[in-house]
């Protein structure tokens, strides 16, 4: 089993020129997935997952309003 988060920026100009976000998590066999989360800060958030994958060192939370949070941090064996 593989945990996994992917999370990739997509735009409906039509609608708002804020980009949404496809987000995909799964961790240990919980799935889920939203095609519509809305991040705050995301400049600050893409910094912090990039130190974070670097130095194996800290956490970085996710704020994606009331339908999705979640806390990434690194674990004693070095992974996230």
């Amino acid at each position: 089993m593989k945990n996994t988060l992917r999370i990739n920026r997509e735009y409906w100009p039509e609608v708002t020129d804020t980009p949404h976000f496809i987000v995909k998590l799964n961790y240990e066999g919980c799935k889920i997935e939203f095609d519509d989360i809305y991040f705050d800060k995301m400049d600050e958030i893409i910094s912090q997952l990039e130190i974070l994958n670097k130095k194996r060192t800290g956490s970085v939370e996710l704020q994606g309003g009331f339908r999705f949070n979640t806390v990434i941090e690194k674990k004693e064996t070095g992974a996230c």
